[in-house]
């Protein structure tokens, strides 16, 4: 009597923390007591009587009793005192305190659940009754729903965009000024691109592992024929008839267009003034006409013959290539308009024109005055004329501000702050090439020293272009659509429970055990990979080595292989790429090519592989056709690294699995299932826990982000001083040696944190992966334990061997222990 006067009154102790009726919904307090009433204390009827059932009875023993009855069920059953676990009581969670336990519980999914009472959700539907959005359910509306809004933001940006640009199907421009406010916003809509692709490849990840789970009635007609299937694992062996296996497809095909073309449906073009550069004498400032007869205006010439061949033609010469460069007019009006021109000193004229048309600002045609007249040429007053576009070129450094002394001394590299530091010498002179040594080779010649610039002002250069492809956002929302569309057709006709966790895989089998797995307890997944249905069942000697205690065990081998190899053939090449990125740039210039920035466009950073990349007619500029072929090279990366993570995020999910699995060898603990019922976790996430799953997605964005700005599609739009368009302009791959260098270091540091993470230890347990026949053979519980599955329970050994009777081990809400090495268990 005074043994149930202590139970009673440490039960309704505990229970008074439950408030009846309650109207929350929170997993921590949105419960109420079932089926205790007084009768119920201190008896084995009612809630407690079938969650707590008598000492172990195994009906897998059954045939082996009538000749050791006595050596049975003395071991580790549960004993009816109520004060034998106690110290069960005294370790359970405390309700929630505040606000910030609540809400980390709720994200969490854990409660605070007693384990000696049996309970239901408060206000229940009823096991027949599940919600609609219940289980898997529930988060394949919340993929819908993220899908569905990334589509919105996809058509409402491209309608706003062809609004505003009223391009019509070619390249449209959104906004127009400074480079730095262009670049920056470039910036941000890409990690706005980049944070929705991981939120819609998220969505489109959990439906197709959701897809991919198997019934409960699938994992039976693979049981019945020796064969297994994976739970809690996305797997192409789960896919049963057309229909999964088309909305399977259509998913993956789905993210192809993502890949290769969302991070280019926006980008930046910059604007590069083809300006003219006329260096005279202090006469041509006095005289009131030009002489166009003048010898001075460089080309290259037609025969081709050396690298360096190019001619002088006159001013006014008829030619139709000549007529293009417009030298007598320009000069003309430069003359005529002497006063409206800014004067700059020799060190302001060569850092305004020195650092490239394509970052020149407020200057356009300049007249550059030299000290004296050269004493070879008495009546010259212009010594040399050019248009920038049609002068610079690998023998001038790529640009004009150095003399051929410069170029001869620097290995043909023009370093405009060289000259600058020494303005004052600043000296310039005609080219001409050397026939002696013909490659790359010019001749030194008279030099001009110079005294300082006029500049014509102006506000076309300095500026850049954000523009977007209204073809690409087409595919883009068609894609996008495509995935919303097979998330709702999920939810629509797949309505049937799947085992999509390995809690789900251990309820199913708990409530109805296998009938295919009964007697082999430690079926391990390599085991199971090579099932045989009807080999004779005797009784397993246990040893340690049978239990995996390492994460990098989880994967299999082949898996690893593959994963690390391909991770490493990526780090290789990408670093290889970028150590000839730089090469190639430090052959023009001197400077540091780390310095360019974040997607920022540099003439000298660009991969020179398409044949039209620096001829493309302004006719064709905003045209879609080379555009498509530059964005698929310059995102190709970013599909590489996707398959990579889809390889990276399944060794985790494999690790994880086992690390979950593991920890029921050490601890009791109640399931965490997809539709939980009784005292089962419910869950957000299905293989990977918060913890693994938002750090890997934010990685994922972040390295895609990275990516789109190391190569990326660089658009150089060519204008006149009139504001008309060149008929050439230049459409490349650019490249930026710090964005890559960030990236190899970042996906480096991704492969290394996931083998430290391998080297973890789990608790000793028989390593079953996803493997549902090794689950299933775990799961081969007792009669009297049936509703094990609702309860909290553990993996060990509920019999222990005694007088030449093997044990058996399994999941149970019994008591267990560990099995003991060298015994046999069945």
């Amino acid at each position: 009597m005074g043994r149930k006067a202590s139970d009673g009154e440490h039960l309704l102790h505990h229970a008074a923390s439950f408030a009846k009726g309650s109207s929350h919904t929170s997993p921590t307090d949105a419960y109420e007591l079932d089926e205790i009433t007084s009768v119920d204390i201190g008896s084995y009827s009612g809630a407690i009587g079938s969650q707590y059932p008598p000492p172990y009875d195994s009906f897998v023993d059954e045939g082996l009793r009538s000749g050791h009855g006595n050596g049975v069920g003395k071991g580790t059953g549960y004993s009816p005192s109520f004060q034998s676990r106690t110290s069960v009581l005294e370790s359970a969670k405390p309700k929630v305190r505040n606000g910030y336990e609540r809400f980390m519980r709720f994200i969490l999914r854990s409660g605070t659940y007693a384990p000696h009472i049996s309970y239901e959700r408060a206000n229940p539907r009823g096991r027949d009754e599940p919600s609609s959005f219940s289980g898997w359910r529930g988060g394949a509306l919340a993929a819908a729903i993220a899908a569905c809004i990334v589509l919105l933001i996809n058509l409402t940006f491209t309608i706003w965009a062809a609004a505003k640009s009223r391009s019509g199907v070619n390249i449209g421009s959104i906004y127009e000024g400074d480079c730095n406010v262009v670049q920056k916003a470039d910036s941000w809509i890409h990690i706005a691109i980049n944070v929705m692709g991981t939120l819609l490849l998220g969505a489109s990840n959990y439906s197709m592992q959701c897809l991919s789970s198997p019934t409960r009635r699938e994992v039976d007609v693979a049981h019945s024929r020796g064969k297994y299937l994976d739970i809690g694992l996305p797997s192409l062996r789960n896919l049963n008839g057309w229909a999964k296996k088309a909305l399977f497809a259509a998913l993956v095909i789905s993210t192809m267009p993502l890949h290769f073309l969302w991070n280019s449906a926006v980008f930046t073009t910059t604007v590069a003034l083809d300006y003219n550069v006329f260096v005279v004498t202090p006469k041509f400032l006095n005289q009131t006409k030009v002489d166009c007869s003048q010898n001075a205006t460089i080309r290259y010439s037609t025969r081709k013959t050396w690298v360096t061949d190019f001619d002088y033609y006159l001013l006014n010469s008829t030619s139709s290539y000549n007529s293009r460069l417009d030298g007598c007019p320009v000069a003309g009006y430069l003359l005529g308009n002497q006063t409206r021109l800014a004067r700059l000193n020799n060190e302001d004229c060569i850092n305004a024109y020195g650092r490239g048309n394509t970052l020149q600002s407020n200057y356009g045609d300049l007249l550059v005055v030299t000290k004296q007249q050269p004493v070879s040429k008495p009546n010259r007053t212009i010594l040399l004329d050019f248009k920038y576009g049609s002068y610079i070129a690998n023998w001038t450094g790529n640009n004009w501000v150095c003399d051929s002394n410069h170029l001869l001394a620097n290995n043909y590299k023009c370093d405009y702050r060289k000259v600058a530091a020494n303005a004052s010498s600043w000296t310039l002179n005609r080219m001409e090439p050397d026939f002696s040594n013909p490659r790359y080779k010019i001749a030194p010649t008279e030099e001009y020293a110079i005294d300082y610039c006029l500049a014509q002002p102006t506000d076309l250069g300095g500026k850049c272009l954000l523009q977007y492809s209204v073809v690409i956002m087409i595919c883009i929302i068609l894609a996008n659509a495509v995935k919303f569309t097979c998330i709702c057709l999920l939810l629509v006709t797949n309505k049937e429970h799947v085992l999509a966790t390995i809690g789900d895989g251990i309820a199913t089998f708990l409530e109805r055990p296998d009938p295919t797995t009964i007697e082999r307890p430690f079926l391990a997944r390599n085991d199971a990979r090579n099932f045989k249905q009807y080999n004779i069942r005797l009784p397993v000697v246990w040893r340690k080595s049978m239990a995996s205690n390492r994460w990098w065990q989880a994967p299999s081998k082949t898996r690893w292989f593959i994963t690390l190899v391909l991770c490493l053939i990526a780090i290789i090449t990408c670093g290889g790429l970028l150590s000839m990125g730089n090469e190639n740039y430090k052959s023009t210039t001197d400077s540091n090519p780390y310095a360019l920035g974040f997607g920022a466009y540099n003439k000298d950073a660009t991969v020179n592989i398409f044949s039209f990349a620096q001829s493309v007619k302004s006719t064709d500029f905003d045209n879609n056709d080379y555009l498509l072929q530059m964005v698929t090279v310059a995102n190709l990366p970013q599909f590489i690294v996707s398959s990579l993570y889809f390889a990276y995020n399944t060794v985790y999910t494999s690790m994880v699995s086992a690390d979950e699995w593991s920890r029921f060898t050490t601890q009791r603990k109640s399931l965490r299932t997809t539709n939980p019922v009784g005292q089962q976790r419910s869950t957000y996430w299905l293989s990977l826990p918060w913890t693994y799953a938002l750090p890997l997605a934010i990685s994922s964005s972040v390295l895609h982000w990275l990516l789109s700005q190391s190569i990326f599609v660089a658009r150089v739009e060519w204008l006149a001083m009139d504001g008309s368009a060149e008929s050439l302009s230049y459409m490349e791959v650019g490249y930026s040696p710090i964005a890559i260098l960030i990236a190899l270091l970042f996906g480096t540091g991704m492969v290394l944190a996931m083998i430290i993470n391998g080297v973890r230890k789990y608790g000793p347990s028989v390593l079953v992966g996803n493997n549902s026949l090794a689950i299933a053979a775990s799961c081969q519980r007792p009669e009297w334990d049936k509703d094990a599955q609702l309860g909290k329970v553990m993996w060990g050994a509920i019999q222990q061997p005694q007088e030449g009777v093997p044990g058996h081990c399994c999941f149970t809400g019994g008591e267990v222990e560990m099995p003991i090495e060298g015994k046999k268990y069945i």
